[in-house]
């Protein structure tokens, strides 16, 4: 009976050994749990600090282009004002100042034409219509004879 009894207490000793070890074992990974995490943040916070310098390279190779197109472009208009200098100067004879002018009143005229004709067009397209309804209201001889007589003078 005395054996049965430290036999009984030996098992549930043994019991809560298993237990315990169980709640060490949850320990650990419970301890390991956060060792993987701040592994997590440091291998983050370094791609964070590589992406941010890869980043601000980017931002100063474009930083230096800009200021290289603007440098580029500002020595276009430096050359080519001083080209527009140099044929301010050249045009002194009055052969090439009339040629200018011609070309000036050509331009202007052209222009001019071009107008006329737009206006014309829509002239003739409205005289067409207006003779046409009005040759659609008359009947037969009537109708052939307003025709004629409303086309006008023929070129």
């Amino acid at each position: 009976m005395v054996q049965t009894r430290i036999e009984e207490k030996l098992e549930a000793f043994e019991q809560e050994m298993i237990g315990m070890k169980k709640e060490l074992s949850k320990i650990l990974a419970i301890e390991e749990n956060p060792r993987s995490l701040t592994k997590s943040i440091e291998r983050l916070r370094i791609q964070a600090e590589e992406n941010q310098k890869l980043f601000l390279k980017c931002a100063e190779t474009l930083v230096k282009k800009n200021r290289q197109e603007e440098l580029n472009y500002g020595r276009l208009l430096a050359s080519k004002s001083k080209i527009v200098e140099d044929r301010q100067e050249l045009p002194t004879r009055p052969e090439t100042k009339n040629r200018v002018k011609k070309k000036l009143l050509f331009e202007e005229a052209e222009i001019d034409w071009l107008r006329w004709r737009r206006k014309t067009s829509e002239l003739v397209w409205f005289r067409w219509k207006r003779r046409r309804q009005q040759s659609s209201r008359c009947k037969g001889k009537r109708k052939r004879r307003q025709v004629t007589i409303d086309d006008g003078p023929r070129r």
